[in-house]
């Protein structure tokens, strides 16, 4: 699995950062972020991946 920590960052960074993540063609991705934008961009840019959305 692979991690990537997207906290604290603002828009596109979390994006770009999942992308770059995503070129390691693993089954299973974690996104950790705080940034509610980067959740509806995710949307957009990533159609075909599902996510499970946690508040604290």
């Amino acid at each position: 699995m692979v991690i990537v920590d997207a906290r604290g960052l603002s828009c596109p960074e979390p994006v770009v950062m999942t992308r770059k993540a995503m070129a390691d063609k693993q089954a299973q991705y974690q996104v950790l972020a705080d940034n509610f934008l980067f959740f509806i961009t995710k949307s957009a840019l990533f159609p075909k991946r599902s996510a499970i959305v946690k508040q604290k």
